[in-house]
């Protein structure tokens, strides 16, 4: 008999605690553990929506949706450290780490940013979210990097190399833009080896009726008889925008993959916008790859393998310290 009253507790107790589970499915620590569920099980929207998300669950979604894994990146950094091959670093950043880069991924890019920065000094999870802020800028620098030298088809086109280098040559048509914004021609070595990179039309004061600015638009030629220039297209072009910075400069400026018609009536890039102005694509570069390495400063959570490797990103591309156009045109041609 005193088993079976025993027993009877038990089932009463259990009781107690499934109703008390029940009536316990709003509470605060049931929403944490379906936000925590939904973001290790890839479920960024839910992530996004849940009204418990702290800084690093949103910060982690937004990058999630920005197409990237934490885990993969911190892989393919591990990688470029550890194991050296005939690849440079940036060619396994851009083929295995970057995908395709998208406006949208530059917004959840920075929409991960700005969780990140939120969380102060001193709060137990700030050195964590200074880690995973510098996995994000240093992505999005990479990312800007490869989405100025994407192709109206949304990723770089391998396949056509006219001049015969090895990189692509919407690429090279990126490098020669950026060296005809810090007031060069474009016969790097690089760009011929096998041909020639030259500016078929240079249209000055170009506007446009949804964006400020005043930009010149360039129309980058690429030749040769590479072996693969059969998946090039015809004529193997190029358009890439400049901004005028000032009296008489001009910047390279990001672009979208939408084209928006401009004053000269013709299709180019829409220029991206960055607080109403448009974005300066080497001063963005800089900001990214200065901010990542002072997050990683700022963290003692990741590894050396990982910091090297973001540091040599901006001592690459960068080396003088702060980032010029021909640095970034040098940069891209180590591909």
């Amino acid at each position: 008999m005193k088993r079976l009253v025993l027993f009877l507790c038990f089932l009463a107790a259990i009781t107690v605690l499934v109703m008390a589970s029940c009536s316990d499915k709003n509470s605060q620590e049931a929403c944490n553990y379906d936000t925590t569920m939904a973001l290790d099980n890839g479920n960024y929207d839910a992530v996004l929506a849940s009204p418990c998300a702290d800084a690093l669950q949103l910060g982690a979604a937004n990058f999630g949706k920005a197409g990237f894994s934490a885990t993969e990146v911190i892989n393919r950094f591990v990688d470029a450290k550890n194991n050296p091959s005939s690849d440079s670093d940036i060619r396994l950043y851009m083929s295995q780490m970057i995908g395709i880069v998208s406006d949208a991924t530059l917004g959840y890019l920075d929409n991960s940013h700005n969780e990140y920065v939120t969380v102060p000094a001193g709060d137990s999870r700030y050195q964590n979210a200074q880690f995973s802020l510098s996995l994000v800028d240093a992505i999005r620098g990479l990312s800007l990097l490869k989405f100025i030298s994407e192709s109206s088809i949304g990723t770089m086109n391998d396949s056509c190399d006219a001049n015969n280098n090895t990189k692509p040559d919407d690429l090279d048509a990126t490098s020669c833009s950026l060296y005809v914004s810090s007031g060069l021609t474009c016969t790097a070595p690089t760009l011929t080896v096998g041909g020639t990179v030259t500016v078929a039309s240079d249209t000055p004061n170009l506007t446009f009726s949804s964006v400020t600015g005043t930009y010149r638009g360039l129309v980058i030629a690429v030749a040769g008889t590479g072996t693969n220039i059969s998946g090039c297209p015809a004529p193997n072009e190029y358009k890439k925008l400049l901004v005028q910075s000032g009296a008489t400069d001009y910047v390279a400026v990001a672009t979208s993959m939408t084209l928006c018609r401009a004053s000269d009536g013709n299709d180019w890039p829409c220029p991206l916008m960055q607080n109403g102005q448009p974005m300066d694509l080497v001063a963005a570069i800089d900001a990214n790859l200065t901010s990542s390495v002072s997050a990683l400063q700022s963290s003692t959570t990741g590894s050396s393998d990982v910091s090297d490797s973001i540091t040599q990103i901006k001592t690459d591309a960068c080396p003088a310290g702060t980032c010029t156009s021909a640095d970034i045109a040098d940069y891209l041609q180590k591909y």
